[in-house]
C-alpha cells in the first residue's frame, strides 16, 4: 500500500530502469567482461550477486550482477546441446572460478546453499559467499515470506512480479533469451535488495 500511495503520487519516479543485460554472449564478451571484474578485485573489495538456473538437476547457466542494473548471463546449454566449444568453456570456467573465488570478492546469492551444490557437483568448488539475502531476511524478520520476488517487492526501488517467466525446470524453454534475461534479473535483484538488508542489519 506503501508503494501504491508512492507511485501514485510521483508515477516518473517509478519507470522500468534501463537494465544493462548481456545474454547470449560472444567468447570475447565474457572473458572480457570476467577479466575487468578480476582486475577490479585486484584493486579492493568487489561486490557480486551470483545466482545458477538448473535444468532436470544439470547446471544450464551462472548469472553475475556488478551492480543493480548490470548482468551478464553465461550460458552452459542450449536446446541443441552445448553452448560453448571444449576450449571456450575451459578458459571461462577457469576465469569464472578465479572471479568467485578471489580473495576479494564479495559474493551476495539468495538462498545459496542451493547454487552451492552446484558449483561443487559441476565446477568443483565454492564462491566465496559473503551475504545470503534470504538469511538477512530470516534473521531481520523471522516468520515472513523470504523468496527473491516478496523481497524484491518489498525492498527494489521498481519491482514487477517476474518469477512465472520460468516455471518448468524439467527442460530448457524454447525462449531461451527470456530464459537468460530472467538469470540476469535474479541477479540484479539479489544485489538492490542485498543493498537494503545490509543498511537494515547495520541499523
Amino acid at each position: 500500500l506503501q508503494r501504491a500511495r508512492a507511485v501514485a503520487q510521483a508515477p516518473e519516479l517509478y519507470v522500468q530502469p534501463k537494465y544493462q543485460f548481456t545474454i547470449r554472449p560472444n567468447f570475447q564478451q565474457v572473458t572480457e567482461r570476467l577479466q575487468a571484474l578480476i582486475a577490479s578485485a585486484e584493486t579492493g573489495e568487489l561486490w557480486l550477486s551470483c545466482d545458477v538456473e538448473t535444468i532436470a538437476r544439470t547446471l544450464s547457466c551462472v548469472g553475475i550482477a556488478w551492480s543493480v542494473r548490470e548482468a551478464l548471463c553465461i550460458p552452459l546449454l542450449t536446446i541443441e546441446g552445448n553452448y560453448w566449444k571444449v576450449e571456450e568453456e575451459v578458459t571461462i570456467q577457469l576465469l569464472l572460478k578465479e572471479l568467485l573465488t578471489h580473495p576479494n570478492a564479495r559474493v551476495i546469492g539468495q538462498n545459496f546453499n542451493y547454487d552451492n551444490q552446484y558449483f561443487a557437483k559441476f565446477l568443483g568448488y565454492l564462491p566465496r559467499l559473503a551475504f545470503d539475502t534470504m538469511i538477512a531476511q530470516h534473521t531481520l524478520f523471522p516468520g515472513i515470506p523470504k523468496a527473491l520476488d516478496f523481497l524484491s517487492s518489498l525492498y527494489c526501488h521498481w519491482h514487477r512480479y517476474w518469477k512465472d517467466e520460468m516455471n518448468d525446470y524439467s527442460r530448457l524453454p524454447e525462449n531461451l533469451d527470456q530464459y537468460w534475461s530472467y538469470n540476469c534479473k535474479d541477479c540484479v535483484t539479489t544485489f538492490e535488495v542485498a543493498r537494503v538488508l545490509q543498511g537494515l542489519l547495520e541499523y
